[in-house]
């Protein structure tokens, strides 16, 4: 059963080529669309739209689940069972879960692939299925599964970014990394050996008894899955492949892993931190991030903000401006401050802004009528990242970021800066 815990709001669109279909259309009945792909078996209340996008997401993640599984769900025999609703009441009907708080769950009793909607942006939705999506592709496709490798490879593909023409996985958001590091310098992570062969009965006791070692088990495990596959120009790839292979026949999940991997769960240890240290957030969370600070930035001006117009303005106010004195910090480590301009300056940029010499990757603009300005980013491949503040009920705006992802689009969806903006850029 997956909890949310995504930091940051999000929403995703994505679009497909009709033919990733492949099986009959979309039907309505009794309030219900539904719609048959090769490979699953689509329902959902929500809307005929969400309905194929769902199915589209399916399909799309699918594929990755078996291509990064080689000799997995090559024969299906019969499709997956998906069904996402608009209300919390539906979905506790569908799955007989008896205890709210969850968003999504594969039961394997019902072979049954479930989530709920209500106000919960569509992205979050999305990258629970993911995650749980796997579970029910290990249930159908692979058998055994250590509770580590389960979870871990549940997580990694949850992180699954939308490119235009497939997704791109690996994706490292801060925030995991946040936990790590914090964890590996409080000497607070899971012993190696005790990760790989723990039980499924004590992974679900920390989930019941222990939120934080719950935080630290799921990133860890996430973080070892992303190391075998990428470590070292993929070194541990293949022998990672023959190790779900193995625990697939050998009950033992110890001994399995120290076949492909040896016995040295203490080197194996080290290297696996100095990965973690060495790792760089993606492009896109970097971007996220930034657009969170700006957007947070220029709210916390008060009075000053109707004079910031553009973001080159809003960057003389924090950058130039004598005396100018603020601070910006995330939960996910990430902070800017008056007392480093240079870093600070970044804070403008996109990693992906083939423009060098650009002071200012993004854009700031306010349609007539609206009562605060949208912040956004339009240089990654076949994504729009944007940047709201949204008003609480308290008079205390709060950021939301929202990702837009579609395969075909127009060249450019931000519209162009103004005379005045360019000619700060």
């Amino acid at each position: 059963m997956s909890k949310l815990r995504l930091t940051v709001f999000a929403v995703l669109v994505l679009f497909l080529p009709a033919g990733s279909l492949r099986a009959g259309g979309l039907k309505h009945e009794d309030g219900i669309w539904e719609l048959r792909t090769r490979h699953y078996h689509v329902r959902s209340d929500v809307s005929p739209a969400f309905t194929e996008t769902l199915a589209q997401h399916m399909e799309a993640i699918f594929k990755e689940y078996r291509k990064r599984l080689r000799g997995f769900g090559g024969s299906i025999k019969e499709r997956f069972e998906v069904m996402v609703t608009s209300s919390e009441e539906r979905y506790l009907s569908e799955t007989g879960i008896r205890v709210r708080g969850s968003k999504g769950i594969f039961s394997a009793s019902r072979r049954l692939l479930a989530a709920w909607v209500g106000d919960t942006p569509h992205d979050r939705v999305f990258r629970v299925l993911y995650h749980e999506g796997f579970h029910q592709f290990v249930h159908h496709c692979i058998g055994k599964c250590p509770i580590w490798l389960n979870e871990g490879m549940a997580e990694f593909f949850s992180e699954a970014t939308w490119n235009g023409k497939r997704f791109d996985v690996g994706e490292v958001p801060p925030h995991r990394l946040a936990i790590l590091r914090r964890a590996i310098e409080e000497d607070r992570t899971i012993r190696m050996g005790e990760l790989v062969t723990m039980s499924h009965e004590a992974w679900l006791r920390n989930l019941e008894e222990d939120a934080e070692r719950t935080t630290i088990q799921y990133n860890q495990a996430w973080g070892l899955v992303h190391f075998l596959v990428y470590a070292d120009d993929g070194k541990y790839r293949n022998a990672f492949v023959r190790y779900v292979r193995l625990v697939d026949r050998d009950p033992d999940s110890e001994r399995a892993f120290e076949h492909c991997f040896g016995r040295n769960f203490d080197a194996m240890k080290k290297a696996w931190v100095e990965y973690i240290r060495s790792l760089e957030p993606s492009p896109k969370y970097v971007c996220r991030n930034r657009l969170r600070a700006l957007a947070t930035l220029w709210s916390a001006a008060g009075d000053r903000r109707e004079e910031l117009k553009t973001l080159s303005d809003l960057r003389h106010e924090l950058l130039e401006r004598p005396g100018a004195s603020w601070f910006f910090s995330s939960s996910d480590g990430t902070k800017y401050s008056s007392e480093d301009r240079q870093a600070a300056a970044e804070m403008f940029r996109c990693p992906l802004d083939k423009n060098k010499h650009a002071k200012v990757s993004y854009v700031m603009r306010r349609r007539s009528g609206e009562k605060y300005p949208v912040f956004m980013c339009d240089h990654h491949p076949a994504i729009t990242l944007t940047a709201r503040l949204v008003d609480d009920g308290d008079g205390k705006p709060q950021v939301v970021v929202t990702e837009k992802v579609a395969s075909t689009r127009r060249k450019r969806e931000i519209p162009k800066p103004s005379e005045a903006e360019a000619g700060r850029r």
